[in-house]
């Protein structure tokens, strides 16, 4: 999973901007994203936030100006057209590894993680008390951890 590595500070310094960006809790939903990453052995991703995920053609590889107002990504040299969001998030996918960073190890100086990382403690927290299956918890089951 990627995430951009947004710069939540400037954009709250926007007054047009700040009482949502604000409210919508950036830094909290990447702890959680990060903190999931220990348990479930997945893997977080942050692509550098200079990395130009909304404004490049997902197609092309054109770069284009686009103001935060336009929703829909026209491209000027393809002719390409996407909703903004999709097309981002296809660029992030497709991102290069140079740009790409694993969150994990932000977290490496942390005491206790290495034991935290092992699939032995995963499976041990995530393990249900009771003997029947919910549906979650039968979707988990198939995943290859």
């Amino acid at each position: 999973m990627r995430i951009e590595d947004l710069n939540v500070s400037a954009m709250i310094a926007n007054n047009k901007l700040s009482e949502a960006i604000s409210s919508l809790g950036f830094y909290e939903f990447r702890a959680m994203l990060t903190y999931k990453e220990v348990f479930f052995g997945t893997k977080v991703e942050i692509v550098d936030r200079w990395y130009p995920s909304s404004k490049t053609c997902s197609c092309c590889g054109h770069v284009q100006p686009m103001p935060l107002s336009e929703r829909v990504y026209a491209c000027q040299k393809c002719g390409h057209t996407q909703d903004r969001d999709e097309n981002a998030a296809v660029n992030l996918k497709n991102c290069p590894n140079n740009r790409v960073r694993a969150v994990s190890s932000a977290l490496d100086g942390f005491p206790g993680l290495k034991r935290l990382r092992s699939p032995e403690a995963c499976r041990r927290h995530t393990r249900r008390a009771s003997a029947e299956l919910t549906p979650v918890d039968r979707c988990l089951s198939r995943l290859p951890w």
